[in-house]
């Protein structure tokens, strides 16, 4: 979608419904008949569909740091050394993505952002050389309030899912949707 000339895709919820909502491949059961379908996992994640594509590109490069680091990480003897610089490439990225303009509370991107990050903190507990990631702290939204004494209202995004969940069953599927073939 990045490469794509006059791309008509500006939020996920285009691509959903132009190239996913209709279309059976994604209705094939992942792990045979008892798993789940890559639609059903996306339905269950409708609340990011809002996302603006060019905040997904942003998470790109944290989202491919861990994915690989997971698959570097997976056994029970890993290298933590020769991931040390990929580690600290992470915590960059996220640093920057903290201060990003659309990590407002709430938001998609902030649920994203947190999710990457608490599932590094996992990763962290098997190679605890790797750096400490900084905290995410989502802005507030505040709008002045025109009329008398120049209060401030708080204004908030729509309340979305706890990014408790870990980034193999809740960013994944989301985000590597486009990259997959359609």
């Amino acid at each position: 979608l990045k490469i794509k000339e006059n791309n008509t895709v500006k939020k996920l919820s285009d691509f959903y419904n132009s190239y996913i909502e209709k279309n059976n491949d994604y209705n094939n059961k992942i792990n045979g008949n008892d798993g789940l379908t890559y639609k059903e996992i996306i339905d269950k994640k409708k609340d990011l569909m809002d996302m603006n594509i060019s905040e997904i590109f942003k998470l790109e490069a944290p989202f491919n740091i861990l994915y690989y680091l997971y698959y570097e990480i997976h056994d029970g003897d890993p290298d933590c050394d020769t991931n040390l610089t990929l580690a600290k490439n992470f915590v960059q990225n996220v640093e920057t993505l903290n201060n990003d303009s659309n990590n407002v509370k709430d938001s998609p991107f902030s649920q994203i952002l947190s999710t990457l990050s608490d599932d590094y903190i996992n990763l962290k507990k098997k190679c605890t050389k790797f750096p400490d990631r900084p905290k995410i702290e989502p802005k507030e939204i505040s709008v002045e309030k025109s009329g008398k004494d120049g209060e401030q209202i708080l204004l908030q995004p729509p309340e979305g899912t706890s990014s408790s969940s870990s980034t193999l069953n809740t960013v994944i599927p989301v985000l590597s949707t486009f990259a997959i073939p359609v």
